[in-house]
């Protein structure tokens, strides 16, 4: 008979919403009888990490009005293209709509209300089914009564029967009903309260007005166009009272003195016809994924009848672990007492979901699977290939296998999936006594440096299987970390939720609470999980000095706060140049701009006691002798352009580029993501960055712009010694072959350092030309360390000529070159002018091209960084050298394979690059 329509989400919608929300559903739900008879509520844009409205109220819900009840969760992604047109979270002309649209079909009759009404028959033991299903064909309205707050607060809201009788006497006897009319065109005032129309008419005129989307008056358009369509508004009140459970004491967004409207004149009184064309195929959501959810059965209970499916008792009284700086990095959990926290978070996802998983704990990916599955989930569960080798693998062996698994590249989990875990566990973690590195800690008194070692070596102590699995992970988190911060993905990302289990007290809490806005349940629960941030944001903060690190960050025009660490360094050398009587006592790497930035601070004098007129006297000295001031007359080549945006791919080193987020952001990765220190090397700090750095990042940022990097591709590197780039790209990439530059085998020292590798994706290879290579495809070339050019121009054919039969059209490779910057010679450094030569060549006898142009300026801070060959100054980070007075830095030329090289190609190259 009756489908009554309401709508809302699980906020706060002004003050005690529960209760009153409580109290009219119950009462509507108590005067419907006809079998037919149903409350739709549109749950609409509820986050997706919280249950729907109701499904939170279920405890003080009847049994009558559980059962009449059908929800529709319209979930944040559907409203995603209503966002940027509107301040409201919840739309009610869609919402209504598409209650309308999935209503009962055996209902004549539709009502659209609210949820804070309380409907009362005149006549005792009448009912709302059997009042409409006496009514000729129209369209009603009703008369509202508010009840004052104090009232409706005070009643038992599960005895619905209590409730109406006494807003039934309420009514008398506090003088409460009195009718307020409105114009002709709505009859009575606040009339959105009780619409009452004909399922069939409310379908031909294309629903409520979805256009309206600024709030106020969506019901009065519905009476004006159901006006026209009617001829006339109708009531019920000679045979039910309306009752309004007022909530006015607090204002909310509908009922503020600044809020916004539809515009009447528009909407309501220039209304001339009761259709809507333009809406006329699409109103209520036809095609999006509006799930319905019932609270009958085991639905209020699927959490716990999922968890008993799962588990088995414990078999012990109770679990113990230790919360304390002694114990970082122990990664020892127990997964079944981490899933019951897991699942709380799973039961609010669709169940139609694509969850993406990321761990090294193959239990608890077991658990995981059989949780989901006993709650009903229909999606997948999405992992990357490599970790399907233990993942799945693993738990063949550890339990019953559950929900549908498949694998993906790590960039497509990111956009498919609609929550993201990752999972920093092992099953079989060695115990760790401390008494193991006794000897390391011999003489170190600092407690913070001894437990930094402890948690180092605990960490270490997992072997290189168990570093390989953590850095699979790792890596993971922090390559998609990078790419949905990208302009065109991060609308998407917004919405997306990051999960972190036993992500505590170790080192990837850390590296999450860096990216992630991070929410932090009890330690028990083993979880972090939070929503990206739009910029990666520095943790180095010192509540003394937060003036002075956005002073300097805005002097600076760094695009982030400056790390405390840089600023107490800064501060030292203020100290240091200020106290000198001569500018030739002072070394002249203290010279900086970051230390001009810090030395103009307007409240420094008086913060750390300086006379300004020391100050000033450092401050030309900086400028006269900082090395920049000193090494630029024999520069040849030019400062970068004032504001230039544009990043090449080839290009000179530049200690600018950190100052850019993207590249800044995997330099972060680089740096932070592939060591098992305890994230002491930050590159968000003006001096520890360098060329070694540098030229890594540029190469991985170049191949990343060029598409030939991700977690499918196949990659070499072309190295003369150790390097930690095949380890790191050893992360996420499919597989990782090494390749000697040099007469020597490459060297897999570089593995026994304390880092996350996966030794299982790497090959070491004799040579190019090693049988070990016959039939590799390569997607990305890294030619490290000036390899490429190290023995002159004559050799670089043979060597680009060997690396291109295993480069695929399309694939790239990124070369560090040595480039001298005074015109002086110093081999194996190129100058320009042969780099150029170089790269014309090779575009003219092969299929390989130069993506773009190549950037040859150096910019003031790069030369301060300059250290002597040679000398001391060489062991601290630096981005050019002074070879016996010739000036040189590291680039990075980028080229692409376009074609496969003519026959004879490679020997007419040979023959013109020994002719340079």
């Amino acid at each position: 008979m009756l489908s009554v329509v309401l709508y809302g989400r699980n906020d706060s919608h002004g003050y005690n919403l529960h209760k009153r929300a409580a109290v009219s559903f119950n009462c509507i739900a108590e005067v419907l009888d006809d079998p037919d008879d149903e409350l739709i509520f549109v749950d609409y844009n509820t986050p997706n990490d919280l249950p729907t409205f109701p499904e939170a109220i279920a405890d003080t819900l009847t049994e009558r009005c559980r059962h009449r009840l059908r929800i529709l969760r319209i979930r944040p992604e559907v409203h995603e293209s209503f966002r940027t047109r509107t301040h409201l979270v919840a739309l009610e002309s869609v919402s209504r709509n598409a209650a309308i649209r999935r209503a009962n079909a055996a209902n004549r009759w539709i009502l659209s209300t609210n949820t804070d009404m309380v409907f009362v028959p005149r006549q005792r033991g009448d009912s709302l089914s059997r009042i409409v299903a006496g009514l000729p064909d129209g369209f009603y309205g009703l008369p509202r009564f508010d009840v004052p707050q104090a009232l409706w607060e005070s009643v038992n809201r599960s005895d619905s029967q209590g409730i109406i009788e006494q807003f039934r006497r309420w009514g008398r006897h506090f003088h409460l009903n009195e009718i307020v009319y409105g114009n002709s065109l709505i009859r009575f005032d606040g009339p959105g309260d009780f619409q009452l129309m004909m399922r069939d008419d409310i379908a031909a005129i294309h629903g409520f007005h979805e256009g309206m989307i600024r709030g106020w008056h969506v019901d009065s358009n519905l009476c004006k166009r159901m006006l026209l369509l009617r001829g006339a508004i109708g009531s019920v009140e000679d045979k039910v009272l309306g009752y309004h459970c007022d909530h006015s004491r607090q204002a909310t967004l509908a009922n503020q003195s600044t809020k916004i409207e539809n515009d009447p004149n528009l909407y309501v009184f220039g209304v001339e016809t009761p259709y809507i064309p333009m809406q006329a195929d699409d109103w209520g959501l036809p095609d999006a994924p509006v799930e319905e959810i019932r609270l009958t059965g085991s639905h209020v209970a699927r959490c716990a009848t999922a968890l008993e499916r799962t588990l088995e008792p414990m078999t012990v009284d109770r679990y113990e672990a230790d919360y304390l700086p002694e114990r970082y990095n122990d990664l020892t959990y127990t997964p079944e007492h981490a899933l019951p926290y897991i699942a709380d978070h799973l039961t609010t996802l669709p169940l139609n979901a694509d969850i993406g998983y990321f761990g090294g704990c193959a239990r608890t990916f077991m658990l995981f699977r059989c949780c989901a599955e006993a709650l009903g989930f229909t999606g997948r569960i999405l992992i990357e290939p490599f970790m399907e080798t233990w993942l799945l693998a693993d738990a063949e062996n550890a339990g019953p296998a559950g929900g549908s698994v498949a694998t993906a590249p790590a960039d497509d989990i990111a956009d498919r999936a609609s929550a993201l875990f990752f999972e920093f566990g092992l099953d079989n973690i060695p115990p760790f006594d401390t008494r193991t590195v006794a000897h390391m800690l011999e003489g170190i008194a600092s407690e913070e440096e001894r437990q930094r070692i402890i948690g180092q070596q605990r960490l270490l102590s997992v072997g290189e299987d168990g570093l390989a699995r953590l850095g699979a992970v790792h890596a993971a988190f922090r390559s998609i970390v990078r790419r949905m911060r990208r302009p065109d993905r991060l609308v998407r990302a917004g919405a997306k939720k990051f999960f972190a289990i036993n992500a505590v007290n170790n080192i990837f809490e850390y590296s999450f609470a860096a990216h992630i806005n991070l929410t932090w349940p009890p330690f028990t629960t083993r979880l972090r999980h939070g929503y990206l941030r739009p910029e990666w944001r520095s943790v180095m903060a010192h509540p003394d000095w937060t003036d002075l690190q956005t002073y300097l960050a805005a002097e600076l025009k760094r695009g982030r706060s400056v790390e405390f660490w840089e600023v107490r360094m800064l501060l030292d050398d203020a100290r240091y140049v200020c106290g000198q009587e001569h500018p030739e006592a002072v070394e002249p790497w203290r010279f900086s701009e970051p230390l001009a930035a810090l030395l103009r601070w307007p409240l420094l004098p008086d913060r750390i006691g300086l006379a300004p007129a020391r100050i000033a006297a450092a401050l030309s000295w900086i400028e006269e002798h900082r090395l920049a001031a000193r090494l630029r007359p024999r520069v040849t080549v030019p400062r970068p352009e004032a504001g230039t945006e544009a990043h090449p791919l080839s290009k000179l080193c530049g200690i600018e580029d950190w100052e850019k987020s993207d590249w800044f952001s995997l330099a972060d990765d680089y740096v932070g993501g592939n060591t098992v220190l305890r994230y002491s090397v930050s590159t968000n700090h003006h001096f520890k960055r360098s060329r070694g750095v540098w030229e890594r990042v540029q190469a991985l940022w170049a191949m990343e712009r060029l598409g030939v990097l991700h977690s499918t591709a196949r990659v070499a590197v072309l190295t003369p010694d150790v390097d930690g780039l095949y380890a790191y790209l050893s992360l996420f990439a499919r597989h990782v072959d090494v390749v000697p530059g040099g007469v020597e085998r490459a060297d897999e020292g570089w593995l026994s350092k304390p880092r996350f590798f996966a030794r299982s994706k790497i090959s070491f290879h004799d040579g190019c030309g090693a049988a070990t290579l016959t039939g590799r495809e390569w997607d990305a070339v890294f030619c490290t360390q000036n390899v490429l050019f190290r023995d002159g121009p004559e050799r670089v054919a043979g060597r680009l000529a060997a690396l291109d039969w295993h480069v695929r059209i399309g694939g790239a490779a990124a070369a560090s070159v040595e480039v001298v910057l005074d015109g002086g010679r110093h081999r194996p450094c190129l100058t320009p002018d042969e780099v150029e030569a170089i790269r014309d060549l090779v575009e003219r006898y092969t299929g390989w091209r130069c993506a773009g142009a190549f950037d040859w300026s150096i910019s003031d801070n790069t030369l301060d960084r300059t250290a002597r060959d040679g000398t001391a100054e060489m062991r601290r980070p630096h981005t050019v050298v002074d070879s016996g007075g010739v000036l040189h830095t590291v680039g990075i030329l980028v080229l692409r394979k376009e074609a496969e090289t003519t026959d004879g190609g490679w020997q007419r190259l040979a023959d013109a690059l020994a002719g340079l």
